[in-house]
């Protein structure tokens, strides 16, 4: 590599292709965002039911207006909520069916009963039995008026498509964007308050992912993480700061230590990941030129700029003082009694020096 640090923003920074300005970065395709299918499938099921003719109108309000505020409200938009949101309406509608199925059946019974007294002329009969039948068929017309009900077959759907998502969760420590992938709070070892691995190169940084049944992040989830989804102005990403606060010196303040994790909250993303930029280079699954691997973000030492797009690359065994990374994750169905969730070492022995310069 380089014999200075200095060296490293500057120079490799000049031979890297021209970054894209910050706020015109694209975060992942809108396609592969697991919320924007998820929505988009719930409203495929909506279209399907009302073609069919079997919708439920006061279904079609509820399960509308959920989706509706979620889809055009906060940015980011807020996944988790919707999907609890969701699993409220999958409550209502399970019960709504049962009551109603239970209401139907008495109807049958009492029809039948009413029957029976027409027959055989049961005046008193008849008319303790219609009173009965007609209480009976107003709750049924109440139910369907203002519960949300879907048929068994609709409602199967729902509940698929609702489980499949419900399913998918972090490993813990980790944040959950738009339902697509985990990647760590913090910088490895992704502990608040302790101060992030440094000294660390590609091939280690990987290495140390994998043992805590994660990976690299790439870079477009890297950028992704630090741009913010598509509905936000991905310059918005975060909130105004002060590059010092962000321990990102901009060519201008001398070189600071690593920073803990977590230390300044006025530089965590709006998704909640911290320190995505200054504190330290990060390395990614990115290649350049096909043996070199991309890091991004900065670092405290001196750097060129302080925004999502702030990139170098490196030799992958490579391992500088300002080396860092973090780890990304599939969500997945959560480890049942988990007592040590990926990513929360108990071995600080393993973790690399937070100050050093240790070749790994």
């Amino acid at each position: 590599m380089f014999p200075r640090p200095i060296i490293l923003s500057a120079f490799l920074l000049l031979f890297l292709p021209a970054s894209t300005p910050c706020e015109t970065i694209s975060p992942l395709p809108p396609e592969a965002s697991v919320y924007n299918l998820f929505i988009s499938s719930l409203w495929d099921l909506d279209m399907e039911i009302s073609g069919e003719g079997a919708a439920n109108q006061v279904f079609h309000q509820h399960f509308s207006s959920i989706v509706s505020r979620f889809e055009n409200g906060a940015c980011p938009p807020d996944y988790e909520a919707l999907l609890n949101e969701l699993s409220d309406l999958s409550r209502v509608i399970l019960a709504s069916n049962n009551n109603l199925a239970d209401i139907e059946k008495n109807i049958q019974i009492t029809s039948k009963n009413l029957k029976y007294a027409e027959k055989r002329n049961l005046k008193k009969k008849i008319e303790k039995i219609q009173a009965e039948l007609d209480i009976l068929n107003r709750k049924k017309g109440n139910i369907e008026s203002s519960l949300p009900l879907l048929n068994q077959a609709y409602f199967d759907k729902f509940s698929s498509i609702l489980a499949t998502r419900m399913a998918e969760k972090c490993p813990e420590g980790m944040i959950l964007l738009e339902g697509t992938f985990c990647i760590d709070k913090y910088e490895y070892p992704n502990r608040k308050g302790v101060k992030p691995a440094t000294g660390v190169s590609y091939s280690k940084a990987a290495e140390l992912c994998r043992a805590a049944g994660k990976k690299l992040c790439t870079g477009n989830q890297w950028l992704r993480a630090c741009g913010g989804p598509d509905c936000r102005p991905n310059f918005k990403a975060l909130i105004p700061f002060n590059p010092l606060e962000c321990n990102s010196a901009l060519n201008s303040f001398p070189d600071t230590p690593p920073a803990p994790a977590g230390a300044s909250p006025v530089c965590d993303t709006t998704e909640g990941v911290a320190d995505i930029f200054g504190n330290t280079w990060e390395w990614t699954d990115q290649t350049y030129s096909g043996k070199y691997k991309v890091i991004h973000g900065g670092a405290h030492s001196k750097d060129k700029a302080a925004n999502c797009s702030q990139k170098a690359w490196a030799e992958p065994q490579s391992s500088k003082s300002y080396f860092g990374f973090r780890c990304c994750a599939e969500p997945a169905a959560p480890a049942p009694d988990s007592e040590n969730p990926a990513g929360a070492a108990t071995d600080t022995a393993a973790v690399p020096s937070a100050t050093g310069t240790t070749n790994l």
